[in-house]
């Protein structure tokens, strides 16, 4: 049977082309807080293609985060970097592939995320007020990042079945 070795890099090239473009709608203008949209998509990613991908792709995010961030280059990158790789190990061994679970690990991780950023910004410097932006602007970007996971699930699913289907045409495992 013939390979088609063509098709994982165009499914890999459209994930990156999803994930700038997620980026661009969630760093552009207008409220004062708005969901993080490349964490959805770093969780599906890894749900749907595995731990190794789902860092890679949580590293790529985490360089995107924190080209327009006022933290110290890096922490984005390598906190993403593990929840990616922990995203997919826990979707490999501890959940199924569902709404559900792309629900709670994005939840999770948009949790964990925000409070580390809460805290070097913010936190570390005891800042009068400080535990008013986090329940005001922190955690309400965490729940509104966790609400778009379904959106990202149907996609990230959709793409990774086309092209399923498209390497492996009669089903056969290699």
């Amino acid at each position: 049977m013939k390979q088609r070795y063509g098709y994982p890099l165009i499914k890999y090239s459209l994930y990156i082309l999803l994930l700038c473009l997620s980026y661009v709608v969630s760093s552009s203008p207008g409220l004062s807080f708005k969901p993080i949209l490349v964490l959805p998509m770093v969780v599906c990613i890894a749900i749907y293609e595995g731990e190794f991908v789902g860092g890679l792709y949580g590293a790529l995010a985490g360089v995107l985060l924190d080209y327009g961030a006022m933290t110290l280059f890096g922490i984005n990158a390598m906190l993403l970097l593990v929840l990616g790789c922990a995203a997919g190990l826990i979707s490999l061994y501890l959940l199924r592939s569902s709404v559900l679970s792309s629900l709670i690990l994005t939840g999770a991780v948009a949790l964990i995320q925000g409070l580390v950023s809460f805290f070097l910004l913010y936190g570390i410097w005891r800042l009068s007020g400080a535990s008013m932006l986090l329940w005001r602007r922190f955690l309400p970007t965490a729940l509104l990042t966790a609400i778009t996971a379904p959106l990202y699930h149907y996609g990230v699913g959709r793409i990774h079945r086309h092209f399923e289907a498209l390497q492996n045409p009669t089903g056969e495992t290699p």
